[in-house]
This record gives C-alpha cells, sequence and structure tokens, in this order.
C-alpha cells in the first residue's frame, strides 16, 4: 500500500479480513517448547513457592491473633460501645489493705479529706455527641449551648456512690476512741472499694433526662455493662470452697485457735 506522505509502502497490519490478531503472518510466531534444564528449574521452585505462601498465610494469622489479643489487653473485650474505650489501659496495681489504711479518702472528716475527694469525682460530667447516643441506643439531657449531650462514666457514679457512705460513716463515728476496732474496720473497708472501682474501671455510660417532680436532672442507670459471669466464677469458688471457721483448720502459731466455737459459721 502507497504511503500517503509519499515516503514508501508500509505494510498494512489487519490481515485479509481486516481483523488485527496476532495470528496475522506478521505477528505469528511459532511457539517454541520449553527447554529441559527451565522445566526442571522450574519443577525444582514448586515447593519453594508452596512453601513460602505458607509462611505468610501463618504470619499473617498469628499477627492478627496477637492483634486482637493486643486490643483486648489494653482496651477491654469490647462488648459494649464507649468512647471511652480507647483511654481503656491496664496495669498492675497492688492494693492498699492494710488494717490501719493511711489514705486522704477516710478517717475522720475533714476539709483535706473532702478536697480528696472533690478532687477524685472533678471529672464526673462529661460531654457526649449525638453519634455516642445513637450507638449506645439511649437519649440524654442536651446542653442549652447546643455543644453535645450530659453523661457520665458509671465508674465515677460508683465513687460518688461511695462517697456518700462514707458521709454516713463520718456522721456515726466522730473519732477513733468510738471502738477503735469497728472504725479502722469500717474505713479499711470502704478504701478496698474505693480501690475496687478504680481498678475495674466501669465505663459504661449514665445517661440523664429530665422529669417533672425535681428541678435536678435524673440518671439512667439502665445500661449494659462489661462484666465477669458472677455464676460461672461462684460456680470455681464453690467448687474450691473451705469452712475456714472450722475448730482446728486454722491454728495461730502462738495464740492457738482462732475460731473454737464456730464451726457453722463461715462468715
Amino acid at each position: 500500500m502507497t504511503d500517503p506522505d509519499g515516503k514508501g509502502e508500509y505494510k498494512d497490519l489487519l490481515d485479509s479480513n481486516g481483523d488485527p490478531s496476532l495470528e496475522s503472518a506478521e505477528f505469528h510466531q511459532e511457539s517454541k517448547p520449553l527447554s529441559a534444564n527451565k522445566v526442571k528449574s522450574f519443577n525444582l521452585y514448586n515447593p519453594w513457592i508452596f512453601h513460602l505462601a505458607l509462611v505468610i498465610l501463618y504470619s499473617t494469622g498469628f499477627i492478627l491473633i496477637a492483634w486482637r489479643h493486643h486490643a483486648q489487653s489494653f482496651h477491654g473485650p469490647g462488648l459494649i460501645f464507649s468512647p471511652a474505650r480507647d483511654a481503656v489501659e491496664y496495669e498492675k496495681v497492688t492494693f492498699n489493705g492494710s488494717f490501719i489504711i493511711d489514705s486522704p479518702f477516710t478517717g475522720v472528716r475533714r476539709p483535706e479529706q473532702d478536697q480528696a475527694w472533690h478532687d477524685l469525682l472533678q471529672n464526673s460530667n462529661i460531654r457526649v455527641s449525638e453519634d455516642t447516643l445513637r450507638k449506645i441506643g439511649h437519649e440524654s439531657i442536651p446542653f442549652a449551648d447546643g455543644n453535645g449531650y450530659y453523661a457520665e462514666l458509671s465508674m465515677f457514679h460508683e465513687l460518688h456512690c461511695l462517697k456518700r457512705i462514707r458521709n454516713f460513716i463520718s456522721k456515726t463515728q466522730s473519732s477513733p476512741n468510738d471502738t477503735e476496732k469497728a472504725y479502722h474496720m469500717d474505713w479499711q473497708h470502704t478504701e478496698i472499694l474505693r480501690q475496687g472501682v478504680m481498678c475495674r474501671g466501669d465505663i459504661s455510660l449514665v445517661t440523664f433526662y429530665w422529669d417533672s417532680s425535681t428541678l435536678l436532672p435524673l440518671a439512667d442507670f439502665t445500661r449494659p455493662h462489661e462484666c465477669v459471669n458472677f455464676e460461672k466464677l461462684n460456680q470455681w469458688s464453690g467448687e474450691h470452697a473451705v469452712n475456714a471457721l472450722k475448730p482446728g483448720l486454722l491454728h495461730h502459731p502462738v495464740l492457738g485457735d482462732p475460731f473454737p466455737a464456730r464451726e457453722n459459721a463461715r462468715h
């Protein structure tokens, strides 16, 4: 065919049927069989490719399992939604469980103790988004500035309850001289509870609503929590239970039997 520019001839890449197929004479190349060496080399590498694929597969699975375990170890099991989930970080803490506890939260009520409880609870009230309320399936009181809704972490409400118990104990026991043993035991019990509440850190949300009976906002506590299965734990404890108050089962090396006549008692 003549070049339209008059510079010579060129070959039409289309075959006689106008099909730009690679089977045309200009592009057709006869298939050549692989040499024996190439076939041998390819077969040799097949097991290596297979094992490499297995290594990648197992490594990926291990990474996914490790990542999931890491997330659960540091942020909890994720049984409920909470906007505070990413703030959860687990650590080992030794409780102060001595009989006479030196703590700013216990003892005779005094200004510095009130301040300690105030500081502990100062971050109780929080602002959450409409999206957060949608995710937990509850409503709450909107702030008048139009920015978010009123809520509270359950941990802080538990501490608030404990503070009320502390106030009641303070009214009934005004000084260590009132019955020293009972005085220290009451404060030791409440201090253990305080440490336990802070240790477990319930991140479920408490929401609020208005009611015509009071000017103050009322809390709605009907909320799912992330809990240990008590029945299973209690069953395990029952399988290992012992009557520690049985006479003779415990014996002080100097003072003798602490429970000589309390065989039927357990607590």
